[in-house]
């Protein structure tokens, strides 16, 4: 958020309405501190993995787990 402040990068526009207002300001830092800790109860929201790794049969995740292929 910091690298935004005084953007309008729609990634960290989330204050202080739901939909942003255009700026990344003081108001989205209290919108963010704000929702640390706090649980997210979203049906919507589905895990993504981008499955980019350029060789090999493992993926990792970020945390850097790894997932075998299914083989078939």
């Amino acid at each position: 958020m910091a690298e935004r402040w005084g953007t309008d990068d729609s990634l960290c526009d989330i204050g202080p309405m739901a939909w942003g207002d255009g700026i990344v300001d003081m108001q989205h830092l209290v919108v963010l501190a704000e929702s640390i800790g706090e649980k997210v109860e979203d049906p919507t929201l589905a895990p993504h993995w981008a499955l980019d790794e350029a060789e090999g049969m493992i993926a990792s995740d970020r945390a850097g787990k790894s997932c075998r292929p299914f083989s078939s």
